[in-house]
């Protein structure tokens, strides 16, 4: 994309990525898809498709913004074990049972001591439609005016930009597809989302130590909650705090949620198309 200054300037940061890089992303989106799950819930834009079909892989090779997270992951983790709520399952791109996935993000070198892996994060480019639900139906409501991806991989992650979403002010990244795939929104107005490309980032994030929440915090909270739970702005306290917070409640999507721009790398864009079948 060289249709204008900003578009050039990502195009020198990202390079595609072979075939088999392709294969494992595809793969991977297969063992994780829950075709049942989309277009469900207060999010679901009135998606109507059920598989994403991988088009292309870029990787981001942005020095900097790269630079920042690797100065990041040296940081250490909270050195206190918490006492309550640490989220200690698995993240599902850690257990996944495809052998040529597995072998792909060993490739990776995930850093295990700071827990260090691979989550979804979508993200709409400029001329997007959001979907509200009125009435009985989905209906197109307004059309994205900025390009998140362009400054996403031009600048990495902003937090003065982010939303005060459900856990509070963070970036939030799932292990899911379908789930990232709600946010990269829609594009097109017609009832059916199937022949839309779209596209989400593969990201490298530390978890470090994880907080389980299961209850929304107090609003406004702009950083994870103290090793004894206590959330900011009601309890202010100088404990230890959590490196980040994972929405784990039983039959729900898992939404990991980091309170720092520097905490995760977009390391992959993923441009798909959205089938029926």
């Amino acid at each position: 994309c060289v249709s204008s200054d900003g578009c050039d300037e990502m195009s020198k940061h990202i390079v595609p990525c072979d075939s088999n890089v392709q294969e494992a992303v595809q793969r991977l989106f297969d063992e994780l898809l829950r075709p049942n799950w989309i277009g469900c819930g207060k999010d679901g834009n009135g998606m109507t498709h059920r598989r994403l079909r991988v088009t292309q892989v870029l990787r981001n090779e942005n020095s900097q913004a790269f630079g920042f997270y690797a100065r990041r992951k040296l940081r250490p983790r909270c050195s206190i074990t918490p006492c309550v709520d640490v989220f200690s399952e698995p993240v599902l791109t850690e257990s996944l049972q495809d052998t040529v996935v597995q072998q792909w993000l060993a490739s990776l070198q995930l850093d295990q001591n700071c827990r260090e892996v691979l989550l979804f994060h979508g993200a709409p480019r400029k001329g997007a439609y959001r979907w509200r639900h009125k009435g009985r139906r989905w209906q197109p409501f307004e059309t994205v005016g900025g390009d998140a991806v362009q400054a996403i991989v031009n600048e990495g992650f902003d937090l003065r930009l982010a939303n005060d979403g459900m856990l509070g002010r963070g970036i939030y990244c799932a292990d899911r597809p379908c789930k990232a795939d709600r946010y990269a929104l829609r594009y097109s107005e017609s009832p059916e989302s199937a022949g839309e490309h779209a596209q989400m980032f593969l990201c490298r994030v530390v978890l470090g130590w994880s907080h389980a929440a299961s209850e929304r915090p107090p609003r406004r909270a702009a950083r994870p909650p103290c090793v004894l739970g206590h959330w900011d702005p009601v309890h202010r306290c100088d404990h230890e705090r959590f490196d980040s917070v994972v929405w784990a409640v039983p039959g729900k999507y898992h939404e990991y949620v980091v309170y720092d721009g520097q905490q995760l790398f977009p390391e992959f864009l993923v441009q798909y198309e959205r089938l029926a079948t």
